[in-house]
């Protein structure tokens, strides 16, 4: 079903445009929730609010619409989480971890799939990979200036022999002497 017609679902108020967005962008928008919560649940649950939340406010464009709201809600989430654990009432330290949950979830927005999951399964493993990143490309670009090293003294040695003929082709050929005649002639 076309986006257009899932649309007229919605702004027609029929149920089937649940049925409709659920079979389109079902998969889609779980996948943004579960990339975001650990929970299966909670992620099922925002993708229930998203769909909710479209039956009230539909833009002309569906997938990006609905991803975002998907988003919203889990980082909603995942917020009300750390909310959770603040604690005690103690503002400093509420606001330090609000402050490392901003910058984690900026890095989560430009991280690779793969560097998302060593995340969650072992923070550390994080600050690892970008060391270990950081010594790949410390070594790469210790064999890229090697390389470029030995291709410029290559060049030079081919410069050097390209000088040596054309001098020897310029001076090295010597004029023949002119000969000593071999014994005097008394004539």
């Amino acid at each position: 079903m076309t986006d257009e017609a899932i649309m007229d679902l919605y702004w027609q108020r029929r149920e089937e445009a649940i049925a409709a967005t659920e079979e389109k962008y079902g998969g889609y928008c779980r996948t943004i929730a579960r990339n975001i919560l650990a929970d299966p649940q909670d992620a099922e649950e925002c993708v229930s609010d998203a769909w909710l939340k479209a039956w009230k406010a539909m833009p002309p464009r569906l997938s990006l619409f609905l991803g975002k709201i998907t988003r919203e809600l889990a980082l909603n989430r995942v917020k009300a989480r750390l909310a959770q654990k603040r604690g005690g009432g103690e503002v400093p330290l509420a606001l330090e971890e609000l402050e490392r949950t901003a910058q984690y979830l900026l890095e989560f927005e430009t991280m690779s799939a793969e560097d998302f999951a060593l995340v969650f399964d072992d923070p550390a493993a994080l600050e690892t990979r970008k060391e270990e990143t950081r010594v790949q490309r410390a070594r790469k670009a210790r064999e890229d200036a090697a390389e470029r090293a030995r291709l410029q003294a290559e060049r030079e040695a081919e410069s050097a022999r390209r000088l040596r003929e054309a001098d020897e082709i310029l001076h090295g050929k010597k004029e023949e002497e002119p000969q000593k005649p071999d014994s005097p002639d008394p004539f």
